[in-house]
């Protein structure tokens, strides 16, 4: 939750992804995490974002790779940020 809104920022702006960025990954609760934009989040046209267990691709049964696609409209309006946002804060206070 914390990173997803360096890529709304401008380039150059504090806290902001350098221009050549479209993904971050960082070491989570020992699990590497990633999140990426995406141009075509659903196989249409239209851009959203890539959640990922970057810990778990490695696994010979490739379903076990955790990963969520989802388009801006999910995200935005279909009630996805609310749960994220939730979830980190139950995450945080050590209650998940």
């Amino acid at each position: 939750m914390e990173n997803l809104p360096r890529f709304f920022k401008k380039p150059g702006e504090p806290g902001a992804l350098p221009p050549e960025e479209f993904s971050l990954n960082e070491q989570v609760g020992g699990e590497r995490l990633g999140i990426s934009r995406l141009v075509h989040s659903t196989g249409k046209d239209m851009p959203g974002y890539s959640l990922d267990n970057l810990s778990r691709c490695d696994h010979p049964d490739m379903d076990l790779c955790q990963t969520f696609n989802m388009s801006d409209e999910f995200l935005f309006n279909g009630g996805m940020l609310d749960l994220f946002k939730g979830i980190a804060k139950r995450h945080q206070a050590g209650t998940l």
